[in-house]
């Protein structure tokens, strides 16, 4: 049965249930309803919660205008969400608010009415399950529908236009439906038209209740933000802003705009509309380069968030916010200043997008990180933050939350409010409500209004009307209600739990276990205190955090939604997903409400995403926990060489040497070393009580002199006395200056720093047994201390215990705290370790895997846990080390690591210690070797995966102890009575190129490497940050970055063979760090080398040649262009045990460089010529290079560590691991006469042998010069020759032109975002340092000779400028032909050519820079042209302009006017634009004017400098382009025009929606492509469905049927879609007034045509024929006002209707069957039928039944639910009309039909009436007089 029929039935119940008076009208005010007696006992009925929804789902009153607009104004109506001004309502009658309120009551009793007895279902229960729904649910549904506002509700502000209305639940009852204006659910409004508060003032509020905030985006527009992204940036600000509400009192918003510098774009107070506001974020521009991000903050706080700016007073309460966006890393300092901000309280979020630095947004953002700091991988999906600051920005809904209200909650900032439904008032607890008295009388009343249906027409005076909408369930319960009888308890009630229907009231009951209260109608529990009245414990007082929930006689804590009950059962926390539970292996990640699972470092995610495997690697062999495959590798090697061949064998990658050795008074042997991190203490303890604090302090007034190479000498050597035995236990606080120390008898003193000097602050001794051990924790705040008899004391660092325990029958050696001081570790004298917490509760045993298989005794040699206070090495690295005295150890990431690292050290370990940062463990001990019977004092080197680094032999008999430096450089001993330091050259990754320093270090808060470019010539750096990096190498002006490779990132050319993606890639950058190449490659590059034109990387068993361009000169584009050309050769792979032949190969064959070897690659070395590759055994292979041939073999006795070719590949420098520097002769050495300058070698390079060296490099120009590192002196060899050394610890850059560059790199590591070129030492070597000495003190004859003798192109070019400076022409004319210096040779010759000595002498200091003394001469010789030449040539443009200015010349006019230009590109260039302006004005350069003009935005300048130019100018196209870029039409047309380019003006004129201007511009220039242009520009518009867009264009190109039939198609769309009629109606009248306006330009045109030759009949024939020929659709042309016609009848039909003029409403009902093809018959019928059973046609009724009944679109369900309709109804009444209707003789027919009152609805019989000039239709003049606009097309009436 259709939702129709049932209204209809309501209608026909009404008349059945009683006989209405003869006046009665339906819908009159003074219609009286009688209650009926029922006849039934009075049980509420049960009824299912959605028909109880559906009572109140009552909507209530729209406003009608009775002044209507006029045509002209109808015509700019924009159909959507944008109403017209013309349709706006303007108010309501007083009469709609009685009809609101009854209606409201009559939804909220009719809810009460069927609630079930004996339960709160009704209203609580569905309240709190659906969430409000019950309250406000119909108005957030149908909330975006009321946008479309009938009548044209100007309804802008609570709906966008592209939000389409929500679809509704369930539908209304479809007669209903058709018989009334279908109209969506709609909010009552007020007066003034807004929306009016129904049951809850938050109902007409947004989802997101946003709290008033003052909030200030702050955001980067530097020029790493591309224009495409920042307008996405600005996208999101502008949906920021829409989410948020705008105002005075609500939230303002500020932009703070910066890149280099900053830029306040609008302040708080500036706007206060939200419109306006997003129209200023759309019009921000980015600024330039630079991201000084603190100085934006700084601002945003001083400028920004202050009372003059518009924030509000703290007193307020209003939040201060600021939004940061930026995508990179901040280039000033932002922790201070974000520090200040958030002390002022400003709450900052941080939102990261791409190349945004996540430490820096930290920094910056406010606490907690997880709320604060948001990140985005592009622009592009920023938008995903909208939502997550809508939830952030918004407050806390708390009734969503949770509440105690009984009927309503409302919000009130984070608490709530209880209100109550009309009727009911609030009880005095402020939570229940009690109803006002009523009389049974008004309850039926109400009741039976809500079955009553009134209709609506734009037409009424009346503005209000009430509908009601129910389905056919809820209307037979309505029947069997009015049938049955009234129920007191159906029709409303307050009772608590059960009503009881009492006559005409009810009582109230209580269920099971509940009493009535006072007041009876709520019910409690019935748990009474002594006084007999009934607890509320939450009211009594509670500490619930969120909701307090009644349980008997207290009360149980819930939380809101998305949070969970601690363990205090009171207070509440946010979901944690992974602490809820969950079946992650390693590491769990919350993600929302859910969470993902990691794995540790080393480790692979399995399929099932839960557990891990270990990544396992190639050169072990796999078991358990890879533990005994290490060990017995390295026993194999130990067991196959001898001792020296094993301390080669081993990898090593840094480079020891011992330094200094201090020694210990009447040699008492030391038991222990430690030294102080922060302060630089050394203290040691041994035999005898002795105990010395040492301090080693660096004193020179060289700043070469820097590092280890500074001469350190004791400023500190105080002997602590007291205690007496031997001192076995020295610790260090660095925190708080302590120092605590034990001796052999239990004794414990904590000594303390005062005035520069150690003393005794406090001593404790237990008597009882020795101290093993001690160890503070990381803070320094708590000291463990362990005895050997097994007492564990730990107290604090004032001296007060904490606790004590007693791990009785266990003997302790060691203690070590876990980094967040929460475990302790206990190590046991039978070689156990056991874990406690802080608090000395046992955890369990740790597992030992290093002893596998191990027997004997064993004991503890070391426990270290590294606290991480210097970062770690990677994310998840092993940081804890356990080591036996058997040599075992284990190195674990945490306390029960099941897969530690096992290393077997094959050695008797005394001591471990990890470096400052944790990536280097030593690991002290001796070996006894097993053909000698002696022991051997070593320390071992390990990386934290368990990596041998190097091996360090110390001399002496016993080693007791290690200890690190605090900078990791060097490392202390204690060996018998001596305290040995070792120096530590570490591997840094670095490399210098271009003048370019390019090194690698590590962020504790990031896990990539960080990469400097350090530009040592402009003191500039550039920054990359690069996952996984491996090594960095240089050569010439490139560098190679070698990583691993990331698999997220595509992989061009790393397809393997085997389908595979490549491991590894080699980045080729230049020297500022910006990518020219890679390749992908699957051979582990652990060693690298590159020459000009190659890239050599090589594994420990193939390498694999690039090259990555040709040996010409290229700029960067060209490299790149060559590189990545597909070239055969470029690419290649050899294994090492291959002998490769020269020969062409296809290409790389990666599959041979897996293939293992016995004797693995161990460093490389390349020229541009040669190839050197070493092996383990000491082998050495040359090959040929471009074209790889193996030419020979050498044999080293020692394993080479580093290599290095010689200029000429003719001699080989190696460096063994032991540090022993050896020369090696690749060729035959040439005689003396066959290279120019060059002597007989001065020694034996196969004699030749340098120890404790670390670093060497040939020099570039000459084979026999050398300069190396021994130890902290640099030597320079020539000819095997030392000079005398020099006292540096850097690493050697550059040697070249005798001059050597070296870094310090130690010194940069220190800090190393702040490189300072101090830290950049040049050295001149001994032959340049001579002849510059003998040529100042000796004179150029001798130098000359000296130079001859020791010859170089440097020493030549300094005896050349000598003579210069002397003018002694010949002997540099000599000097620069020694060293090839052809300018030179030029220079003097033009000098000779000179007459003049002062012209020599100018000449000769500009040669030399000198050029102001130079200028000097030129003017004293009054040359000012030479003058002039000279800054020319110096491009000092400035100095140019004062000189033309001081004097004249024939040329000077040209010349000042280039000066001015240049002068002007110098400030254009700088963006200087003011001051650029200034010098093209004077320089007459209007090109470049018109560029200022457009930068500083002077378009009227630029308009007039279009005036000033010459017709045809080429400038003028340019002009052009930029005014149309900023939508100055008209001045750009003139432009185009002035240059004769007609098309560019209409193309801009489209471009630019000028679109008259365009068709004028067309007919005046001939043009006939602006008909397609436009058709074009509609079919986009089509495609985009942006038809009103089209619609619009079609319009004002005065193509007015194609817009109409847009117009059409947007009419029929919305009836299909049953869209309210009113708004249909409008569609229709606005195509149909679109169809008038090209009648009228068809008339136009043919009158234009006729030029007055013919009548005013033909011309009209003649357009109408053009029509016909013209038009493909007739209907559009002959019957334009026939869709508005149907929809306004039907209105009309419903307005008489609800008016009570059942007559009038029943004819105009008759007279809509005429538009069945316009409006479904079965909305048609439907309302002929309401209409006239409500005027008692039963007649008419019975036909229209019929009607309904024979449709064809009804299905067989529908239809007999008509059929039972009418069969109900014609039983009662008879099928005939009670009177005869007053239709027209004429109605039928078309020929003589009589036209309709488009006011009345009926035919017009008169012979005078009214014809309306816009529409042509017709209306009475009686009843016209009445109104001011046309009913139909609403144009004003004259």
């Amino acid at each position: 049965m259709t939702p129709s029929l049932w209204g209809l039935l309501g209608f026909f119940f009404i008349l059945v249930s009683g006989p209405l008076g003869a006046n009665s009208q339906v819908g009159s005010q003074s219609r009286q309803i009688h209650s009926i007696r029922p006849s039934v006992p009075r049980v509420s009925p049960q009824v299912p919660p959605r028909v109880q929804q559906r009572f109140r789902e009552i909507k209530s009153i729209e406003q009608t205008s009775d002044e209507e607009p006029s045509a002209e104004t109808f015509r700019e109506l924009q159909v959507g969400d944008r109403g017209a001004q013309g349709f706006q309502q303007q108010g309501a009658r007083a009469g709609e608010y009685g009809y609101q309120q009854q209606g409201a009551r009559a939804g909220e009793h009719g809810e009460h009415g069927y609630q079930q007895q004996g339960a709160r279902a009704g209203e609580h229960g569905y309240q709190q399950q659906g969430a409000r729904a019950g309250e406000y649910g119909y108005q957030t549904r149908e909330r975006g529908r009321a946008d479309a506002g009938a009548g044209g509700t100007n309804s802008r502000s609570h709906q966008p236009s592209h939000q389409q209305p929500p679809r509704r639940t369930q539908l209304p009852s479809q007669l209903q439906q058709r018989a009334t204006p279908s109209t969506p659910w709609e909010s009552a409004r007020d007066s003034r038209g807004s929306v009016s508060p129904i049951r809850t003032s938050a109902a007409t509020r947004s989802n997101c209740r946003n709290r008033p905030i003052d909030l200030v985006f702050i955001i980067d527009s530097s020029r790493s933000v591309r224009p495409a992204e920042f307008e996405k940036a600005k996208e999101f600000l502008q949906e920021m802003v829409e989410s948020l509400e705008i105002g005075t009192d609500a939230t303002r918003v500020g932009l703070v705009n910066y890149a280099s510098t900053v830029k306040i774009e609008f302040l708080l107070k500036t706007y206060f509309h939200k419109s306006a506001l997003k129209q200023a974020l759309a019009r921000v521009e980015p600024l330039a380069s630079g991201t000084m991000t603190g100085m934006a903050i700084k601002t945003a706080m001083e400028k920004a968030f202050t009372a003059e700016a518009g924030a509000r007073a703290k007193s307020t309460n209003i939040a201060k916010v600021a939004i940061i966006v930026t995508d990179g890393r901040p280039q000033d300092k932002v922790e201070e200043v974000s520090a200040a901000a958030r002390g002022a309280g400003i709450e900052i979020y941080a939102v990261g997008v791409d190349r945004a630095d996540m430490a820096s947004l930290r920094l910056m953002a406010s606490q907690p990180h997880d709320d604060h700091v948001f990140y985005v991988e592009t622009y592009g999906v920023i938008e995903k933050l909208t939502s997550k600051f809508r939830e952030t920005l918004c407050g806390l809904d708390a009734c969503a939350q949770g509440h105690n209200c009984q009927h309503i909650c409302v919000n009130n900032e984070n608490s709530y409010d209880c209100k109550c439904r009309p009727g009911y008032v609030l009880n005095p607890d402020k939570k229940t409500c009690s109803r006002k008295s009523r009389s049974l009388c008004q309850n039926v009343l109400f009741s039976l209004m809500s079955a009553t249906v009134f209709l609506h027409d734009s037409l009424s005076e009346t503005k209000s009307w009430l509908v009601i909408k129910f389905n056919e369930k809820d209307f037979m319960l309505l029947v069997a209600v009015l049938s049955s009888g009234l129920d007191s308890c159906s029709l409303g009630h307050d009772c608590h739990h059960i009503c009881v229907s009492t006559g005409d009231s009810y009582i109230c009951k209580c269920g099971a276990g509940y009493v009535l209260s006072a007041d009876q109608k709520t019910c409690l529990q019935n748990n009474l205190d002594f006084s007999g009245s009934s607890l509320d414990a939450c009211a009594q007082g509670h500490d619930c955090q969120h909701i307090c929930v009644n349980s008997g006689s207290s009360y149980v804590c819930k939380c809101r939604v998305g949070y969970i009950l601690n363990m205090d059962r009171k207070t509440c926390s946010r979901s944690d997903a992974c602490a809820q539970g969950n079946d992650c292996q390693h590491v769990c990640i919350n993600n929302g409400d859910s969470y993902n699972c990691k794995c540790r470092v080393g480790y692979v995610l399995n399929a099932d995403q839960k557990t891990c495997s270990q990544e396992m690697r190639g050169e072990i062999t796999r078991d358990a926990c890879m533990c005994e495959a290490q060990i017995l590798f390295q026993k194999k090697v130990f067991a196959n060489r001898n001792l020296n061949l094993v301390f080669d064998s081993l990898e090593s990658q840094f480079q020891f040497f011992l330094s200094k050795k201090i020694a210990i008074p009447n040699n008492v042997h030391l038991k222990c070393v430690s030294w102080n991190k922060d302060q630089g203490f050394i203290a040691c303890g041994g035999d005898g009580g002795l105990l010395r604090v040492l301090k080693l302090e660096t004193q020179t007034d060289d700043a070469k002199l820097k590092g280890l190479a500074a001469p350190s000498n004791l400023s500190m050597n105080q002997t602590l006395e007291g205690h007496s035995g031997a001192v076995q236990v020295v610790t260090w606080n660095e925190q708080h200056e302590k120092l605590t120390t034990s001796d052999r008898t239990g004794l414990i003193i904590v000594w303390m720093l005062y005035k520069g000097a150690w003393y005794e602050e406090m001593i404790n001794n237990r008597n009882k047994s020795v101290v093993k051990s001690m160890s503070w924790n990381s803070d320094g705040q708590k000291i463990c201390i362990v005895y050997e008899d097994g007492a564990v004391i730990v107290g604090s660092v004032d001296g007060n215990r904490i606790w004590g325990k007693e791990l009785k029958g266990n003997q302790l050696a060691h203690v070590a705290w876990s980094p967040d001081s929460k475990i302790l570790l206990f190590g046991m004298a039978s070689g156990e370790v056991q874990i406690y917490d802080n608090q000395g509760n046992f955890i369990m045993k740790m597992s030992i895997s290093c002893l596998t298989n191990v027997t004997g005794a064993v004991s503890i040699a070391g426990i270290h846990w590294y606290a991480g206070s210097g970062g770690y090495v990677e994310p998840d690295c092993p940081c804890l080390a356990i080591c036996f005295d058997n040599g075992r150890c284990q190195i674990m990431r945490y306390e029960n690591d099941e897969n530690p690292v096992c290393i077997d050290t094959l050695m008797n370990v005394v001591s471990i210690q990890w470096n400052h940062c944790g990536s280097a463990l030593a690991v002290a001990g001796s070996l006894r070797a097993s053909n000698v019977d002696k022991e051997f004092n070593l320390v071992q080197f390990y990386t934290p995966f368990g990596e041998h680094l190097r091996t360090l032999k110390v001399p002496g008999k016993q080693m007791t102890g290690v200890a690190w430096e605090g900078g990791g450089l060097r490392i202390s001993l204690a060996v018998d009575s001596y305290i040995y330091f070792a120096n530590i050259r570490p591997d840094y990754k670095w490399g210098y190129c271009c003048s370019t320093v390019v090194y690698a270090y590590t962020k504790p808060e990031r896990q990539e490497y960080c990469v400097v470019f350090w530009d040592t010539k402009n003191n500039e750096k550039f920054i990359k940050y690069v996952k996984s990096l491996m090594s960095i190498t240089t050569s010439g002006d490139f560098c190679i970055l070698a990583s691993k490779a990331d698999e997220t990132q595509p992989q061009e050319d790393a397809e393997l063979e085997s389908g595979s993606h490549a491991r590894y890639v080699l980045i080729l950058c230049n020297s500022i760090g910006t990518p020219l190449d890679s390749k992908y490659i699957d051979i582990d590059p652990l060693f690298v080398t590159m020459t000009k034109t190659h890239v050599i990387a090589a594994s420990k068993e193939a390498f694999y040649l690039w090259q990555y361009r040709v040996a010409k000169k290229l700029t960067a584009l060209e490299i790149n262009q060559v590189t990545r050309t597909k070239k055969e050769g470029r690419e290649r792979v050899y294994h090492i045990d291959s002998n490769p032949s020269g020969a062409n190969e296809s290409g790389p064959d990666f599959a041979k460089a897996f293939t293992a070897t016995r004797d693995p690659i161990c460093c490389i070395t390349a020229t541009d010529k040669t190839l050197i590759v070493g092996r383990e055994s000491g082998t050495i292979h040359r090959y040929s290079l471009p074209n790889v041939v193996l030419i020979s073999k050498y044999t080293l006795n020692n394993r080479a560590y580093y290599l290095s070719l010689n200029c000429n590949s003719s001699r080989l420098a190696i460096i063994d691991i032991a540090g022993v520097l050896t020369l090696l002769d690749l060729e035959v050495r040439s005689s003396p006469d066959d290279v120019a300058g060059s002597q007989a070698s001065a020694g034996d390079p196969s004699k030749f042998e340098r120890k404790d060296v670390w670093d060497m490099k040939w020099a570039n120009d000459n084979p026999d010069l050398f300069a190396m590192m021994e130890k902290t002196r640099m030597y320079v060899f020539r000819n095997l020759d030392p000079e005398e050394p020099i006292q540096t610890s850097g690493y050697i850059c550059n040697f070249e032109d005798l001059e050597i560059k070296s870094v310090l790199l130690d010194e940069i590591m220190k800090d190393p975002e702040r490189p300072n070129k101090d830290n950049l030492i040049n050295f001149e070597i001994r032959s340049l340092r001579d002849s510059r000495a003998l040529i100042e003190k000796v004179g150029i004859e001798d130098a000359s000779q000296f130079i001859e003798d020791n010859p170089h192109p440097r020493l030549w070019r300094l005896l050349a400028e000598a003579a210069l400076q002397k003018l002694d022409l010949k002997t540099a004319e000599q000097a620069f032909v020694r060293c090839k210096d052809y300018q030179g040779i030029e220079f003097v010759k033009r000098l000779g050519n000179l007459q003049n000595e002062p012209m020599k002498q100018a000449e000769v200091a500009a040669y030399f820079g000198s050029f102001e003394e130079a200028e000097r001469m030129y003017l004293d010789m009054d040359r000012r042209d030479l003058a002039i030449n000279l800054r020319i040539k110096l491009g000092d443009w400035f100095r140019v302009l004062q000189l033309l200015k001081t004097g004249s010349g024939d040329s000077d006019d040209a010349l000042m006017e280039q000066a001015y230009n240049a002068i002007g590109d110098y400030f254009a260039d700088r963006q200087k634009w003011e001051n650029a302006l200034q010098y093209y004005r004077q320089g007459r350069n209007h090109e470049r004017l018109a560029e200022c003009y457009y930068m500083l935005e002077y378009y009227y300048d630029l308009e007039e400098l279009t005036n000033e130019l010459p017709e045809n100018h080429k400038l003028l196209p340019e002009i052009g382009q930029m005014l149309a870029t900023v939508g100055m039409c008209e001045q750009a047309v003139n432009a185009y025009l002035k240059c004769n380019q007609p098309k560019a003006a209409v193309d801009t004129c489209v471009h630019l929606n000028q679109w008259n201007k365009a068709v004028e511009l067309a007919r005046t220039h001939n043009m006939k492509e602006i008909k397609s242009l436009l058709s074009k520009y509609a079919s986009h518009l089509l495609e985009k469905n942006k038809i009103l867009e089209a619609v619009e264009l079609y319009r004002k190109a005065h193509h007015f049927l194609d817009a109409a039939k847009l117009m059409f198609k947007i009419a029929d769309a919305e009836a299909e879609k049953r869209t309210r009629p009113l708004r249909v109606k409008k569609l229709y009248v606005l195509a149909a007034l679109l169809i008038e306006d090209y009648h009228e330009q068809v008339k136009k045109s043919q009158q234009s045509k006729a030029k007055g030759k013919k009548s005013e009949a033909t011309t009209t024939l003649a357009g109408l024929l053009e029509e016909d020929a013209t038009s493909s659709d007739s209907r559009f042309i002959d019957n334009a006002w026939r869709g508005a016609e149907a929809y306004h009848f039907f209105l009309l039909a419903q307005r008489q209707l609800y008016e009570g003029y059942m007559e009038k409403a029943i004819r105009t009902a008759l007279h809509l069957r005429e538009y069945e093809d316009i409006i479904p018959a079965v909305e048609i019928y439907s309302l002929l039928a309401v209409c006239s059973a409500t005027n008692r046609a039963f007649g008419t009724c019975s036909q229209a039944f019929i009607k309904l009944e024979s449709l064809e679109s009804l299905d067989p369900e529908q239809r007999q639910l008509y059929e039972d309709l009418a069969l109900e109804i014609f039983t009662k009444y008879t099928p005939k009309d009670t009177r005869p209707l007053e239709l027209g003789s004429s109605s039928e027919g078309s020929e003589g039909k009589l036209p309709t009152c488009i006011v009345t609805g009926q035919q017009i019989q008169e012979y005078q009436f009214w014809l309306c000039s816009v529409c042509k239709h017709c209306a009475l003049e009686q009843e016209i007089s009445k109104y001011n606009f046309c009913p139909l097309c609403h144009c004003q009436i004259a």
